[in-house]
Formats: C-alpha cells, sequence, structure tokens
C-alpha cells in the first residue's frame, strides 16, 4: 500500500452490532454514509482541518509543498477533524470516534461549534443519482463539564493516512454562506398588466388572427417547393 493512502474507517453501527456492553474500542474516523444520521456530542473545542488529494480512488494526505508532484498536481479537498462521542441507540452509549468534516458540513459548524454541545449529523440518499452533502444541526448546548475529556485526534490520524506527523492548521477554503431574506415591493409593471382583465375579442377578430397565423406558417411541401 501506499504509505500515504488512507484506509477504511468503521460507522458505530457496525462497531455496536459486534460490541458487548460496557466495552472500549480503538478510537478510529467515522464518516457518514448515505441516508446515514447521527447524534454526537462534542468533546474538543474547535476542529482542525488539512488537505488531501483524491488518487488511484483514495484520500492522499497532502504536507504541502513537500508532496510528491505526481499528486500534488491533482486539485486539494480539505477536511476537518474533531473528537466526539456518537450516540448508539441500542446499548443507550455515547463511544468517542474522530468526526470527519467535510467542507460542506464545515459551513454549518463554522462560527458556531465548540465543547459541550449537541448536533445531528446526516446525509440524504442520492436523487437523480447526484451525491448530497453532509449536513449538521445544532440541537442542544449542554454543560461541558460533565462531558468527558478530549482526546487527541492526531495519532489517530497518523494511522489513518500512514503518516509519521500530520499538520491540522488549516482552515477550509470554502467561503462562507451568503445568507439574505426575500423582501417585499411592488412587482414588475409588466406582470401587473399582464393579469388585468382585457376585452372580450369578436368571433371575427379570432379568425382574421388565425388566418394570419397560418399564413405564415409553411407544411414541409411549402417549404421544399420554396427552394431553388
Amino acid at each position: 500500500m501506499d504509505p500515504a493512502i488512507n484506509g477504511s474507517s468503521t460507522t458505530p453501527a457496525r462497531a455496536a452490532a459486534s460490541s458487548p456492553v460496557n466495552t472500549v474500542h480503538a478510537i478510529q474516523v467515522f464518516r457518514i454514509d448515505e441516508g446515514q444520521t447521527v447524534h454526537l456530542r462534542t468533546l474538543s473545542d474547535s476542529y482542525g482541518g488539512l488537505f488531501t488529494h483524491w488518487y488511484r480512488g483514495r484520500s492522499v494526505y497532502c504536507p504541502g509543498v513537500e508532496c510528491a508532484s505526481v499528486v500534488h498536481k491533482i486539485s486539494r479537498i480539505w477536511k476537518g477533524y474533531a473528537a466526539v462521542e456518537i450516540y448508539v441507540e441500542q446499548r443507550k452509549k455515547w463511544m468517542p470516534w474522530v468526526l470527519e468534516i467535510s467542507e460542506h458540513l464545515e459551513l454549518d459548524l463554522r462560527n458556531r461549534f465548540e465543547r459541550g454541545q449537541v448536533w445531528e449529523i446526516f446525509r440524504d440518499v442520492p436523487t437523480n443519482h447526484k451525491a448530497q452533502p453532509v449536513q449538521g444541526k445544532l440541537h442542544e448546548q449542554r454543560d461541558a463539564s460533565t462531558f468527558p475529556a478530549a482526546f487527541d485526534v492526531r495519532p489517530v490520524l497518523m494511522h489513518l493516512y500512514h503518516i509519521p506527523a500530520v499538520d491540522l492548521s488549516h482552515k477550509n477554503p470554502m467561503p462562507p454562506r451568503v445568507i439574505v431574506e426575500e423582501s417585499d415591493g411592488a412587482p414588475p409593471a409588466i406582470l401587473a398588466t399582464a393579469g388585468a382583465a382585457k376585452p372580450l375579442v369578436s368571433d371575427e377578430e379570432v379568425k382574421r388572427r388565425l388566418d394570419d397565423f397560418f399564413k405564415k406558417q409553411k407544411t414541409p411541401t411549402e417549404k421544399k417547393a420554396a427552394k431553388p
């Protein structure tokens, strides 16, 4: 395997199916699947970010100027990471994970994410063969002192990407969302007049307009005859 290429991650649902009650597990990176919804609580005060490349069907860590030239020419993808606990409803337990934050999800978390929160993270099923983005909604702000201490996510990412060190200082390059509201105002004048009642035309006028219309229409035979 390429030493800079990441491995796979496990979802809470799959982990819960084989885990006994009151067990421990090696912390892994969690990526939400299509059609999946999870509830999580935030242990980290903030999230960090890095850049990757999509190369041969896998995410490859980008160290910056030291990145291999064959990979670095490919456009970069930002990913964020934070320490969280995901609620496993079947076991009534909070299980620790490293949440992977997509560029789209980060826009939902930006300037809102902090320790002590409960979020719902979800991804709709594809529509018209188009993949849907990961989204997040903040539900609660709880007493952070009642949450477990945050753990260091860097060793988990070093295992994931098979690298000796990781730089999480990079910010999502996507600009913030532009939020606007609809406004009141007079409609376009043409729409106002178009909706106004119009006087009825006589049957003779309707016939004349139809005659003019059909005179201008050319059948295939007429078009062929008109050719030199």
